[in-house]
């Protein structure tokens, strides 16, 4: 007599099962997405102000005092590029109504300014043994 070996028969029902289980009718089957230990969705303490993914706030070192006006330091550190940052701030800072000033160097790091009706923002960025920092200071916006 003789046997069909169970592994390829149990792969070819698995097989089977697969093609025919987008048609078997599981529309009311909520998605849910895996989530990927490798990409970091970074805190953002302040939520008009955008942090790209990919980097983790820095808990020492940042500040928040909001009473009659905001001051903050938030620090971040992560694997992209500083080229990457420096284009998403200049695209998504406008859509949280924050004005772009001209970029500057200071000590050697490159320095993005936004200002907004009432705040001055200064995104300093810096690149050192493969990662780079993100340090996001808000200040009150200086009246003449």
């Amino acid at each position: 007599m003789y046997r069909v070996p169970r592994a390829p028969a149990i792969v070819a029902i698995g097989f089977v099962a697969a093609l025919f289980a987008p048609l078997s009718g599981c529309q009311n089957v909520e998605k849910f997405e895996i989530p990927n230990i490798f990409r970091t969705v970074p805190d953002r303490p302040l939520a008009d102000v955008p942090v790209p993914v990919g980097f983790r706030y820095q808990q020492r070192g940042s500040y928040i005092f909001d009473n009659n006006f905001r001051v903050a330091r938030l620090r971040y550190t992560g694997t992209p590029w500083v080229e990457d940052v420096v284009a998403f701030f200049n695209e998504q800072m406008p859509l949280s109504r924050w004005r772009a000033l001209p970029a500057f160097t200071r000590d050697g790091k490159q320095v993005l300014a936004f200002v907004n009706d009432r705040e001055r923002c200064e995104i300093t960025l810096d690149r050192r043994r493969g990662l780079t920092e993100i340090v996001i200071d808000i200040t009150p916006r200086k009246t003449s």
